[in-house]
């Protein structure tokens, strides 16, 4: 009886193990929990403050994505359809971020082989299966790159990305750069040479660079080379260039222009898959008239620069494309290339400054060529090689509300080197108008030297004699200074004479002499300047009246030889009566 009661009990637990789930009688190993995905911001919390938001960190960002062929990486998309190609960026080094919010198919050799070097998070009607953890499935295709550890799953009503808010934001950021003005515009017109299309920016001192160019420009079927673009990851240091197209109302835009890259260190860049994201500065933004394009962009030659359509559906066409694309709908293309778009603008209050170079003594006087780098206040450089042009001056824009300052690195031909701070402030509320800054340079210190004028008397050069005074004039008879005045040690001198022949001429005499109206020249000479150059000049002492002793020697004779004449008659006459009176 008891055997056929544990057979019976035998029996009814057979019965159960085949009617319910085996797993409702084993535990469940961590392994098979599936993950919360959490947000995208909570795994790239620097994407809040980026101007894309989160689609700064994805290779295609859409509602829509069909991939035709190899994509080089890494996908957000709300409706995923990519049976046909596999994805994730070859080579790269950092955790990949991918979100699936809906999957019509998925290619099993997605991702990236590598532990924990995959994030791929799907939408909560993803089916996922993790029962073998080294070969977990999504919608009952084996995925043979990644493991249980590295797939996540929204939770209940969480998403990994908003789809509505975040293309709502990448609307916004493409009418603000379809509102910016302008540095440039093009047509068709703008290039006569169809065959040598340059667009360079290298002249434009500006953090940020906006090009608008009419539909015919891309239309055009010949390669449109951007130049004169910079590398590097900080966007406050180097320049972004935005361009905007204006596909004018098209429903479908054809673009059939190879785009090519130059940059200002030499290089060029052509398509490639690439992990390197220093040199992805550029940002196309199409629009139709002023708004963000809704309608088709077909690309049919091979593509460079990351792409803003948030409310268009970009054709890859079977070309390569090398950037982040960004749209509504994504149909595919030859293969894509990651190539991050790390540029920035300014969604906050901006402004700029106007630096005007002048000469010191006379700032009517502009001065072009001045070298500038400018600062922000923690000292960190915005930029370097800022040089003025020939009204003097030099413009930098997209400045965030705080203080900043410029430091001359280069003085202007012929002007001293003034390597001192010049501060500005860009203040909230008055971003209208740039910031005014004058700076003014000495002009360089040329040779110089000095003369002493000595007077004294003519007969006895000892004897030195003021009050004379003179006028000095340099050898085209130009007046240099009048008034000069000899003093009780019968001296004057004249400073800071440019090299060159010079002279003296008197214009009053000492007292009790005589005028010398002579010119007395004397010359600078280079390399003689220590001391001062000597000119002597003497005076004739005033001629007094009667004071010509010959003349007065002969009127004192004349007058002796009348008076001895007319006693020698009185004599004679005496002699004469006596003479008489005897007779």
């Amino acid at each position: 009886m008891k055997n056929k009661k544990w057979i019976g009990v035998l029996g009814i637990i057979g019965i159960l193990l085949n009617i319910l789930p085996f797993g409702a009688f084993t535990s469940v190993s961590a392994d098979s929990v599936i993950q919360d995905g959490g947000t995208f911001y909570q795994d790239v919390p620097e994407a809040a403050n980026s101007p894309l938001g989160a689609a700064q960190y994805f290779h295609i960002f859409a509602n829509d994505v069909t991939l035709r062929t190899h994509t080089n990486g890494n996908i957000a998309a709300k409706n995923f359809n990519g049976g046909n190609a596999n994805f994730g960026t070859n080579g790269y080094l950092d955790k990949e971020y991918f979100y699936l919010d809906n999957v019509q198919s998925i290619n099993g050799n997605s991702g990236i082989t590598g532990e924990d070097h995959n994030k791929l998070v799907v939408g909560a009607s993803v089916s996922v299966d993790i029962s073998n953890p080294n070969r977990p499935k999504i919608n009952d295709t084996n995925m043979d790159h990644l493991t249980a550890s590295q797939i996540y799953q929204d939770q209940g009503i969480n998403q990994y990305i908003n789809f509505t808010e975040e293309m709502e934001r990448l609307s916004n950021a493409s009418q603000k750069i379809t509102s910016a003005t302008p540095d440039l515009t093009f047509s068709a017109s703008d290039f006569p040479d169809r065959n040598n299309r340059v667009i360079d920016v290298s002249s434009i001192n500006k953090s940020a660079v906006f090009i608008t160019l009419s539909a015919d420009v891309l239309q055009t079927g010949t390669p449109l080379n951007i130049a004169g673009l910079e590398k590097g990851y900080d966007c406050s240091e180097v320049k972004s260039v935005f361009i905007t197209v204006d596909t004018e109302g098209q429903d479908v835009y054809n673009s059939n222009s190879q785009i090519n890259l130059s940059y200002t260190d030499g290089s060029e860049r052509h398509n490639h898959e690439a992990t390197d994201f220093s040199d992805s500065t550029i940002l196309w933004n199409f629009t139709s008239m002023g708004t963000p394009y809704n309608g088709t962009v077909t690309i049919q030659s091979p593509w460079q620069g990351s792409i803003l359509a948030p409310k268009a559906t970009i054709d890859g066409s079977g070309v390569n494309i090398d950037g982040s694309i960004i749209a509504d709908k994504f149909l595919g293309a030859g293969e894509t290339h990651r190539w991050d778009w790390h540029g920035c603008f300014h969604s906050e209050e901006v402004g700029s400054v106007l630096l005007t170079k002048t000469d010191a003594k006379d700032q009517t006087k502009v001065l072009a060529g001045a070298e500038f780098s400018l600062y922000n206040s923690d000292g960190k450089l915005i930029k370097d090689g800022l040089t003025t042009d020939e009204n003097g001056q030099l413009s930098y824009e997209n400045l965030a509300i705080g203080n900043y300052y410029f430091v001359e690195t280069k003085a202007p031909a012929g002007y001293q080197l003034d390597a001192s701070e010049h501060h500005f402030e860009i203040k909230a509320g008055e971003t209208a108008k740039p910031v005014g800054v004058t700076v003014t340079n000495e002009a360089d210190k040329e040779e110089v030297g000095s003369v002493l004028l000595t007077k004294t008397d003519a007969k006895d050069q000892t004897k030195v004699l003021a009050g004379a005074e003179f006028s000095l004039y340099n050898s085209d008879g130009k007046l240099i200074k009048d008034g000069l005045t000899t003093d009780e040690n019968g001296q004057l001198s004249y400073e800071n004479l440019a090299i060159g022949n010079y002279y003296f001429v008197e214009t009053k005499a000492p007292a009790g002499y005589q005028l010398d109206a002579s010119e007395h020249h004397f010359e600078i000479k280079s390399g003689e300047t220590a001391k001062p150059v000597g000119v002597t000049v003497t005076n004739e002492a005033d001629k007094e009246e009667g004071s010509n002793l010959p003349k007065t020697g002969m009127k004192s004779e004349s007058s002796l030889l009348v008076i001895g004449a007319l006693l020698l008659i009185m004599g004679l006459a005496s002699i004469w009566i006596r003479n008489r009176n005897k007779a």
